[in-house]
């Protein structure tokens, strides 16, 4: 995976946009260039860790 951008929302939150391309689902046509997934994850400071609160994977086509 390949970060786009982090950004901080206070000190015990964030939100990450990250992307990876592969070719695990075919694409629509041969020769198209690999499909890229776009990953976004809003994480929470939960004590001394971060953990996961939501996310969204999205296919950009």
């Amino acid at each position: 995976m390949k970060l786009v951008s982090s950004r901080y929302l206070g000190t015990d939150a964030a939100v990450i946009h990250t992307y990876t391309e592969g070719s695990c689902a075919r694409s629509r046509d041969l020769g198209e260039p690999l499909r890229r997934t776009h990953v976004h994850l809003v994480v929470g400071r939960v004590g001394d860790a971060w953990k996961v609160e939501h996310t969204v994977i999205m296919d950009a086509r």
